[in-house]
C-alpha cells in the first residue's frame, strides 16, 4: 500500500494512504447520511468510532469534516435544546451533555471544528453554562478544549467573565485543569493576564491585606487558600526539625503549570515578588519537587523576568545549593539556576559546592552536577576553570556536548525518517 503526500498526517502523525484516505471519506459520508447518527453519539463504541474519524477525515476532505462536525451540532449535541427546561442559578444544558461518550465526542469535534463552526459550538453549547460546566466532573474537560481552541480575544473575554468567579469553587471540586486552561489561554491570546492574577489571588483569599500576597505563588503551586497554606507552614517548621526531615509541601501539578505560565505574562511581577518572598527553605523544598522542579526553568528563561530578578532568585538559595544538586530534581533546578547565573553568581556557587564536596560527590546527582560546574578545576586550577566556565559559560562536559550537536541531529533526522 502506497503512502502518498496526497494525504495530510492524522493527529497520531502517521501518514495516511491513498487507499485509507478513500475509506475514510467512504465512512464519513455514509455517517453524514446514516438516520442513526443521534444515536450513536452516546453510545461507547459508536462514539469511540466517530472520535477517530472526526480528525481522520479533516485530515483528507476538510470540508466533509465540517459538514459532518455541523450535523453533530444540529442534530445530536443541541437537539431538542428549546424543549430543556433551566433557571437562572441551573441553566439547561444541552443533551450533549447527558451522557459520558457525547461529552467525550463533543471534545474531538471542538478540536476539528473550523473558526465558523468553533463559534457555533461556544453559542449554541456553552454561552452562558461555563461556570457550571466548569464545576462538571466530566464535563469540564470540553471547557477546557474550548479554552485552547480559543483564536479571538473577544470570545475569550467573554469566557472568562462567566469563569473567574468561579475559580475557587471550580478548585474545590477538583476541575483545576479549567484554571490552567485559562490561564494558557490568558498567556497564548495576550489578554486578562492581570485580571487573571487578581481573580486568582483573590480566590486563595491572599490579595488584602497586601503582606497575603507574599503567600500567593505558594497558594497556586499547592493550590491551597491562604488560611491552610500559612497553617501548614507553621506545623511544618519547628527549631529543632532537621531539614531533611522536614515535610515538603505538596505540589499541584496543575498550580505549578499555573505558575509557569503566568510567569510568561507580560508583566508577571506579583509573581516574582511572590517567589522571591518565599521561606528559602520552604522554596528549596518547591525546587526538589518532580512537578516544582520546572517552576524555576520559566523563571531564568521568561523574556518578562528581568535580570535583577533572577539575580535575586540566585542570591535567595543561597546556602542551599548543596542539598539542590543532591537532590534527584533540585538538580535540575539547579541547572536552570547555573544556566542563567553570570560569573561572579557562579564563582559563590561553585565555593558553596566547594565547602562540602564530599557530601556532594558522594551524591548520584551530585557527582553529576560537580561534573557540570567543573569542581575539580575549581578547587584545583583555578584559573583554568574561571577561563572554562566563569568567562566562557560553559564546561567542560558542555563543550563536549555542543562539538558532537550537528551530529546528533543528523542521526534524530534519519531516525524520524
Amino acid at each position: 500500500m502506497e503512502v502518498t503526500p496526497a494525504a495530510d498526517a492524522t493527529r497520531t502523525g502517521v501518514p495516511m494512504s491513498e487507499e485509507a484516505a478513500a475509506l475514510a471519506k467512504e465512512f464519513a459520508a455514509w455517517t453524514l447520511a446514516s438516520p442513526q447518527l443521534p444515536d450513536m453519539c452516546s453510545v461507547d463504541l459508536a462514539s469511540g468510532y466517530l472520535q477517530c474519524l472526526l480528525p481522520a477525515i479533516r485530515s483528507v476532505d476538510k470540508a466533509l469534516a465540517q459538514k459532518l462536525v455541523k450535523r453533530l451540532l444540529d442534530d445530536c449535541f443541541a437537539a431538542g435544546e428549546e424543549d430543556r427546561e433551566g433557571g437562572a442559578e441551573a441553566p439547561r444544558l444541552p443533551k450533549v451533555f447527558d451522557s459520558m461518550p457525547s461529552k467525550r465526542l463533543l471534545e474531538t469535534t471542538i478540536e476539528v471544528a473550523s473558526s465558523k463552526r468553533y463559534k457555533q459550538l461556544y453559542g449554541r453549547l456553552f454561552e452562558g453554562r461555563l461556570a457550571t460546566l466548569s464545576l462538571d466532573r466530566n464535563a469540564n474537560f470540553a471547557v477546557q478544549k474550548l479554552l485552547r481552541r480559543c483564536r479571538e480575544k473577544d470570545d475569550f473575554e467573554s469566557m472568562y467573565a462567566e469563569i473567574s468567579p468561579k475559580f475557587m469553587d471550580i478548585i474545590t471540586v477538583g476541575n483545576t485543569g479549567v484554571v490552567l486552561a485559562v490561564g494558557e489561554t490568558c498567556e497564548r491570546l495576550a489578554a486578562k493576564q492581570n485580571d487573571f492574577i487578581v481573580s486568582l489571588a483573590k480566590a486563595f483569599d491572599c490579595w488584602e491585606p497586601e503582606p497575603r500576597q507574599n503567600h500567593f505563588a505558594v497558594c497556586v503551586l499547592r493550590m491551597k487558600p491562604y488560611g491552610e497554606v500559612t497553617k501548614s507552614a507553621a506545623v511544618e517548621s519547628g527549631d529543632n526539625v532537621e531539614d531533611n526531615n522536614r515535610t515538603k509541601p505538596s505540589v499541584n501539578i496543575h498550580g505549578s503549570l499555573i505558575v509557569q505560565a503566568m510567569l510568561r505574562f507580560k508583566k508577571p511581577i506579583k509573581v516574582i515578588n511572590s517567589l522571591l518572598s518565599t521561606d528559602a527553605n520552604e522554596l528549596c523544598d518547591i525546587l526538589c519537587d518532580p512537578k516544582g522542579s520546572h517552576v524555576v526553568d520559566n523563571y531564568t528563561t521568561s523574556e518578562y523576568v528581568g535580570e535583577k530578578s533572577r539575580e535575586r532568585l540566585v542570591n535567595k538559595l543561597k546556602g542551599h545549593y548543596v542539598r539542590l544538586a543532591c537532590d534527584r530534581h533540585g538538580s535540575r533546578s539547579f541547572d536552570s539556576v547555573w544556566r542563567r547565573a553570570g560569573a561572579g553568581h557562579r564563582a559563590r556557587i561553585a565555593a558553596e559546592l566547594s565547602a562540602r564536596e564530599a557530601a556532594v560527590t558522594a551524591s548520584e546527582y551530585g557527582r553529576i552536577i560537580a561534573s557540570k560546574v567543573a569542581l575539580n578545576e575549581f578547587r584545583h586550577k583555578r584559573e583554568v576553570w574561571t577561563r572554562m566556565v566563569a568567562e566562557g559559560g560553559r564546561s567542560g562536559p558542555e563543550k563536549t556536548k555542543d562539538m558532537f550537536k550537528d551530529i546528533v541531529a543528523g542521526l534524530e533526522i534519519k531516525a524520524e525518517v
